[in-house]
């Protein structure tokens, strides 16, 4: 499963073996829509100084993100990847394989804030893999590896 969005659709293309299995796309994957702080540098968002940017880059207050205008607020976010990460869950709880999900990191953080709020996802430069576990209804986080760009 990935976003809709390029980044992560690249990644799963990138990642995933050609094996004859379609890559679903699915816009409850897509990163958390920040209005007119969409597509905006990092560090012109931190810099403004507002509670907003403050929560939104904050690993335990993304879920509280308030967009300043039209955006998508924090909660809402972690809301739909829940319910998405949750029927997947479901799906295959009781299967011996496993399932990749490509996502974006505000909306996994802000994910991560509601399901497990004591696990903090670290910034990275690179591509994080979380291995999370879901039974009965529950997730918790089993590994957790920082994968570097190459030089």
């Amino acid at each position: 499963y990935s976003s809709e969005l390029g980044r992560g659709y690249k990644t799963a293309k990138a990642v995933l073996p050609e094996n004859g299995v379609a890559l679903v796309e699915d816009k409850n994957l897509n990163e958390i829509f920040l209005g007119h702080w969409e597509a905006e540098k990092v560090a012109t968002i931190k810099g403004n100084g507002t509670p907003a940017a403050a929560n939104l880059f904050s690993s335990d207050k993304v879920i509280q993100f308030v967009s300043p205008d039209d955006g998508e607020r924090g909660d809402i976010a972690a809301y739909r990847l829940d319910l998405f990460l949750s029927a997947i869950g479901y799906q295959y709880e009781f299967s011996n394989g496993k399932v990749a999900v490509f996502t974006h990191p505000l909306i996994l953080k802000a994910f991560l804030n509601k399901r497990i709020p004591d696990y903090q996802l670290k910034d990275s430069q690179g591509m994080q893999v979380i291995t999370l576990q879901y039974k009965n209804e529950n997730f918790n986080v089993k590994d957790s590896k920082e994968i570097s760009p190459k030089n």
